[in-house]
């Protein structure tokens, strides 16, 4: 019994990563590295075939997943085991297979043509591939989600009334899932061997050129010199390299072992801290102009252009990150903490000097995807600009040896977001094949009839269910195949509605019970995982909020005349402000209950753009303001600007 229980524990577990020496990590360098080189040629030279890609992208990326990811944290991390090369070399042979039968497969009409042989024995073992790299590399929930999905489509013909579909046989299911477009090798694999390798690619190459210490040490010349620096230091550096991550639980590792210590240091609690490093990095994921994985998702999803997508989302995302920098802000000053010494500042005109070339891949970024240039392309050209940007200086000069290192750790990073993404394929391809997401679209309107906003809240809810434990890619395809056809229906248009998706989705990882960024931010910060969730969803409460109002309103997505975005603009950063004082407590000065209350409903009135909620807002607004200049002016050291106002009016 007591064997029988290591084992269950050791599958449910999730395998802990190998640091492997000798002829194994020869092999396991030189195929990552050979996978990456691959990837640069597709995104610099366009795809010829795409299933051909596809499958090669997720046979490459599965065998090196086998070889980084051991059964379990509880076995030897040091070298592979038998059945770990077996499953590596099975995962190539799965893309050997594929390459070998393309222009079969290519041919053939699905559900018509007969399953081979062939097709019935690597389509299985694809599919269980897939499910062991799930469990290795992301955890059970999406593993659990997957087999559910798995056993529907198998016995769903038992099911009587709306759920009820046709018995299917197992050359069925591999004709879909395996050999045609609509399951492992649709929308999410071919995002992942797209858009997604090579942008993870081009965070790799910032990693190793030293543009990651360049932004942190560009934030704290930025923000240290304010009250609560080290705070806003989080949000400047987790907006920079999220947005290149798109994983707030890699940002979180990334920044936290700096930022969160700092906070502590000047004096916030260490759940506070904790919070404020979770909710500023999975902000990263909504950032323009990347967003993490979940754009390139929608962007294959939808055919919106990514540019479309991302200018739309750049909005939303300011006011995510100024609602949240000024709570930090007020936070400060209801505990009067003080700015970081100057001493152990970085000098703003140094910190540029050394590393303002890595702006240049940035900007570039934007440029070129401006200029109608394609993803792809715009990568490989900003990787090479990030390598010339760091032959500027000596220290951090990229040669031969970190090259080959960004090649290796890029192809290790896309091998959580391959695993995902193939498992969300075949919740697709089954979800597809037994018409589950049209029943529950016409479950959905029948039982909440026309109401978008109870479709909405309903799609909220799933998306945070669906979103626990998971990345943001798989939580965002999952939603958006069952909720988001709803949403449709009921009359949101595409762009909004998908977005909503995408947003749910990033905050899904700081909402309790299973906040996965906020809990890898406790066990930094050494605090009560639970109560660092709480404080990020207080924070990040902004963000449950907005993509409701950008639904009813196009101007918050930038959508409309000049002069109903210019004023969406200003009004909502405007009620960012606001509200954050509000949920805070305080603005000049302490905020009473009704002050709170007035801050929060006027902050809401200006962030939901139109004229009529914002000519309701300005008296409620002013009310409060002016309240809060009383109370400062009677304290018995009011703030320094106070005083200074009062002077240039005094006779």
């Amino acid at each position: 019994m007591k064997r029988l229980r290591e084992l269950v524990l050791q599958v449910a577990d999730t395998g802990g990563q190998r640091e492997l020496s000798g002829p194994a990590g020869w092999f396991l360098r030189w195929l990552a590295v050979g996978t990456a080189t691959y990837h640069l040629y597709v995104g610099l030279w366009g795809i010829k075939q795409p299933l051909l890609h596809y499958s090669l992208h997720l046979s490459l990326l599965l065998a090196i997943g086998f070889l980084l990811y051991s059964f379990s944290q509880r076995v030897p991390a040091d070298r592979v085991p038998w059945l770990d090369w077996g499953l590596c070399l099975a995962s190539l042979g799965v893309g050997i297979y594929y390459a070998a039968n393309l222009f079969r497969i290519e041919v053939r009409l699905a559900h018509v043509d007969p399953v081979t042989r062939g097709d019935l024995i690597f389509g299985i073992l694809c599919v269980f591939l897939i499910l062991e790299a799930t469990r290795r590399l992301i955890g059970l929930p999406l593993l659990l989600v997957t087999l559910v999905c798995l056993a529907y489509l198998w016995f769903g013909d038992s099911f009587r009334g709306l759920l009820w579909h046709p018995s299917y046989s197992m050359e069925q299911l591999v004709d879909q899932l395996f050999l045609t477009s609509e399951g492992i090798f649709g929308t999410p694999v071919a995002a992942s061997a797209t858009y997604v390798f090579i942008f993870v690619l081009f965070g790799a190459f910032l990693e190793q050129s030293g543009a990651g210490n360049f932004f942190i040490k560009l934030a704290l010349a930025l923000a240290g010199p304010f009250r609560g620096g080290p705070a806003k230091v989080s949000v400047v550096s987790s907006a920079l390299f999220g947005t290149i991550s798109g994983s707030p639980v890699a940002n979180v590792v990334a920044d936290g072992p700096f930022t969160i210590p700092l906070m502590k240091r000047l004096g916030y609690s260490p759940a506070f801290a904790g919070a404020v490093e979770a909710v500023a990095s999975t902000g990263g994921a909504i950032m323009p102009p990347v967003m993490g994985v979940a754009a390139f998702l929608m962007a294959e999803m939808t055919q919106i252009p990514y540019r479309e997508i991302a200018i739309s989302a750049t909005l939303p995302a300011l006011l995510y990150f100024v609602s949240l920098a000024m709570m930090i802000h007020f936070e400060a000053l209801k505990k009067d903490l003080r700015p970081l010494p100057k001493a152990e500042l970085p000098s703003l005109r140094t910190t540029l000097k050394e590393g303002v070339q890595f702006l240049v891949p940035i900007f570039s970024l934007l440029v070129l995807l401006a200029m109608g240039y394609t993803p792809m392309k715009t990568a490989v050209l900003a990787i090479g600009l990030c390598v010339l940007a760091s032959w500027v200086r000596k220290e951090t000069r990229m040669g031969a040896r970190r090259i080959l290192l960004a090649l290796h750790r890029g192809s290790e990073m896309a091998t959580l977001v391959l695993a995902a993404c193939a498992a969300a394929g075949i919740v697709v391809g089954t979800i597809s094949l037994t018409g589950f997401a049209g029943k529950l679209t016409s479950l959905v309107v029948s039982t909440l009839g026309q109401a978008e906003i109870l479709a909405l809240l309903f799609s909220m809810i799933v998306c945070l269910i669906l979103g626990m434990g998971m990345p943001v890619s798989a939580a965002y395809v999952l939603t958006a195949v069952l909720t988001v056809p709803a949403l449709l229906t009921v009359g949101i248009p595409l762009l909004p509605a998908h977005l909503f998706a995408v947003y749910f989705s990033a905050v899904s990882a700081i909402t309790p019970p299973v906040a996965v960024a906020a809990y890898a931010a406790a066990g930094i910060a050494r605090a009560n995982p639970m109560r660092v969730g709480l404080i990020a969803v207080r924070l990040g409460l902004v963000c449950l909020i907005i993509p409701f109002f950008f639904v009813y309103q196009p101007a918050l997505l930038l959508k409309g005349s000049f002069w109903e975005v210019t004023r969406a603009v200003v009004t909502s950063l405007a009620g960012a402000v606001l509200f954050a004082g509000g949920i805070q407590g305080w603005f000049f000065t302490s905020a009473g209950g009704i002050e709170r209350v007035a801050l929060v409903a006027a902050g809401l009135l200006l962030i939901h753009p139109g004229l009529t909620t914002d000519l309701l807002a300005l008296p409620v607004a002013a009310c409060v303001l002016f309240s809060q200049v009383r109370k400062a002016r009677a304290q018995p050291a009011p703030p320094a600007w106070l005083r200074a106002v009062t002077r240039l009016f005094a006779p």
